[in-house]
C-alpha cells in the first residue's frame, strides 16, 4: 500500500491535477477501513476467549451469572459417572462459590480449536481462596455456534495443563 501511495504521489507531483490529489486519499482511506474492520470484527477464538474470561470474572465475584449466558440449555457434564445438566451445574458451582470465599479466578493456559460451527477449548484456571491458598482446575469444553452466539455444550474436568509440565 505504501508503494501505491508513493506512485500516486509521484503522479500528483508530475501532473498536479485535482484527480491525482484526490487519489492520494484512497490508500489512507483503505488503511483506515482495514484498521476499523479489525477492531470491530472478532474472530471465533476471540469470542470464546472473551466468554471464558467473563465466566472467570463472574465466578471471582461469587456468582455464575456469565456462565448462565454461555451454557447451552442442553449442556451436560459427567460428574463421578453421573451426567448432570445445565441447571445442576450452575447450582453446584454457585453452592461451591458460597461455601468458599473465592478471591481470584484466572486463566493460566488456554487452547482453542475451531472447526466450522464447533469448537473445543482446553483451559487451566488458577483459583485463589481466601486464606486457603491457590489451586489449579483443568477443563475441556465443547462449544457450538448458535444463532445467539457461541455456547458451551459439554464440560469435562481434566488434569490441569500446568501440572503436566
Amino acid at each position: 500500500m505504501a508503494i501505491a501511495e508513493v506512485v500516486i504521489l509521484l503522479i500528483w507531483v508530475i501532473r498536479r491535477t485535482r484527480r491525482s490529489a484526490i487519489a492520494l486519499l484512497a490508500p489512507a482511506l483503505l488503511a483506515g477501513a482495514v484498521v476499523l474492520t479489525a477492531k470491530l470484527v472478532k474472530t471465533d477464538k476471540e469470542q470464546i476467549t472473551q466468554a471464558l474470561h467473563e465466566i472467570a470474572a463472574s465466578a471471582q465475584g461469587g456468582r455464575l451469572r456469565a456462565a448462565r449466558g454461555y451454557l447451552d440449555p442442553a449442556c451436560r457434564m459427567d460428574l463421578d459417572g453421573q451426567p448432570i445438566g445445565r441447571r445442576e451445574m450452575i447450582a453446584l458451582g454457585e453452592g461451591l462459590l458460597k461455601r468458599h470465599r473465592v478471591e481470584v479466578v484466572g486463566i493460566a493456559a488456554l487452547e482453542i480449536t475451531v472447526a466450522g460451527r464447533q469448537a473445543a477449548a482446553t483451559l487451566t484456571t488458577i483459583v485463589t481462596l481466601a486464606g486457603a491458598g491457590r489451586f489449579a482446575l483443568g477443563w475441556e469444553t465443547d462449544w457450538a455456534r448458535r444463532q445467539e452466539g457461541w455456547r458451551i455444550v459439554e464440560v469435562r474436568p481434566v488434569e490441569p495443563e500446568i501440572l503436566k509440565m
